[in-house]
């Protein structure tokens, strides 16, 4: 009988394996580059393309899966990581602070993001830019990695 349990064990890891579900996860809809209009708003940059000393904006569109606390608040962080060739030039963690503990309707993040200001010390070419989304409540995060060209 146990030697059939394990056999049934066994087949049904071979079958469904025993990877994290998305469920594990939070999920985004897309990733978009953007720069920041005369009325400070945002607007997306289609060709990722900056000129450096420009503030470079990645946002994430309608982030879910977060829960809120014990207290009706959903609580999360935003890290940025910047890297060219692969070496790591900027790395800020824990960018919201306290501005990450709010009510997010139906537990969404309609467009978190993260920024990085370029300056003429940066040689021109395609940088990566790293963000994570992390779930304060519960431990789920979502990270991308995304490339832009400073000129």
């Amino acid at each position: 009988m146990k030697k059939e349990i394990v056999v049934i064990l066994l087949i049904f890891l071979a079958l469904f394996g025993c990877s994290k579900s998305p469920s594990d996860q939070l999920i985004y809809e897309n990733a978009v580059f953007a720069v920041e209009s005369s009325d400070g708003s945002l607007q997306v940059l289609e060709n990722k393309t900056y000129e450096r000393e420009t503030v470079v904006y990645l946002a994430l569109t309608n982030v879910k899966g977060f829960q809120k606390d014990t207290d009706g608040l959903n609580k999360f962080d935003i890290n940025v990581e910047i890297s060219k060739d692969g070496n790591v030039i900027v790395s800020n963690g824990n960018l919201l602070g306290e501005k990450g503990k709010l009510n997010l309707e139906n537990n969404i993040a309609k467009s978190p993001y993260g920024t990085f200001t370029s300056d003429n010390t940066l040689e021109a070419g395609t940088y990566s830019f790293k963000i994570t989304i992390k779930d304060l409540v519960i431990g789920k995060e979502v990270t991308t990695v995304e490339n832009f060209e400073l000129i």
